[in-house]
């Protein structure tokens, strides 16, 4: 009776190891599949993420050249030192003595 229980046992180990390694296989080759899906969308999101950052660069860029109020704030804070003012009388005197010999 054992002698039958081994051999049925054993026949039957030998099903489950073949269907064990037969759904190793197979997970694998979703786990595969999957990873190169996942592989797959994040490079596209990666892409699009690159586009942006650019796209973020250029439009700032461009913004900052256009506007210059932010640059000339720090020289309005500056108006109120003295020497400050001389400076920029003296450079005012300078453009209107160029314009004056353009104009002439």
């Amino acid at each position: 009776m054992s002698d039958d229980d081994h051999t049925g046992g054993g026949g039957k180990g030998w099903l489950w190891s073949i269907l064990g390694v037969v759904a190793l296989v197979i997970g694998l080759l979703v786990l595969i599949g999957l990873s190169a899906v996942l592989i797959k969308w994040g490079i596209i999101a990666l892409l699009v993420y690159g586009a942006f950052v650019l796209a973020r660069r250029l439009l700032g860029k461009s913004s900052s050249e256009q506007s210059s109020a932010p640059k000339l704030l720090p020289e309005a804070d500056r108006s109120s030192d003295p020497l400050a003012l001389l400076e920029q009388e003296r450079e005012l005197d300078k453009l209107k003595a160029r314009m004056g010999d353009d104009g002439d």
